[in-house]
């Protein structure tokens, strides 16, 4: 690895924090998952066929993937809870807001409830702004691929709040 890649890992944390938070949904678990990522990184360790070409902010996305759904993090995520209480977006919002009428919350429940093989690649699309592309090569797939499954999540994300709607309307 070059001192430029170094330097590159290092401007990246910002950025890999925020998606290993929106991945694991808990800060203990980003923190495992952002050094375990920069460990990797640092020993230069390419994970699942991650190429060199790759910026290293990518490879770090790519490493950070990896580890999520081989090393048994995704498990844990698994077990999503129920959407309820109070909803927590704003704090300047009135603590009688409930959790379900707020459509940040809703649109993150719904999210994380999506398999990770849709999720990863809708994070690093809608969230993180990369292409399809660029995507592809974090996740070794091709861009068709990538493009398929994030408009799947897409659909299944709005069937969830489509859903919710209807349900909220009749009560």
């Amino acid at each position: 690895m070059t001192n430029q890649d170094c330097l590159a890992g290092i401007e990246s944390l910002p950025r890999i924090w925020a998606f290993a938070l929106r991945l694991t949904e808990q800060e203990r678990d980003a923190e495992r998952l952002v050094a375990q990522a920069c460990r990797r990184f640092s020993a230069g360790d390419w994970s699942r066929g991650a190429s060199r070409c790759l910026r290293p902010l990518h490879r770090l996305f790519s490493i950070m993937a990896t580890v999520w759904l081989e090393e048994g993090y995704a498990q844990r995520h698994a077990r999503l809870q129920p959407l309820e209480g109070e909803c927590t977006c704003d704090p300047a919002v009135s603590s009688d807001c409930r959790a379900t009428d707020c459509v940040h919350c809703l649109l993150r429940h719904a999210v994380s409830s999506l398999p990770d093989a849709q999720r990863v690649p809708m994070l690093l699309v809608l969230v993180e702004g990369l292409s399809y592309a660029e995507a592809g090569d974090v996740l070794s797939m091709s861009n068709n691929e990538v493009a398929e499954i994030v408009a799947q999540g897409r659909a299944t994300v709005a069937g969830m709040l489509s859903k919710h709607r209807q349900v909220s309307e009749l009560c």
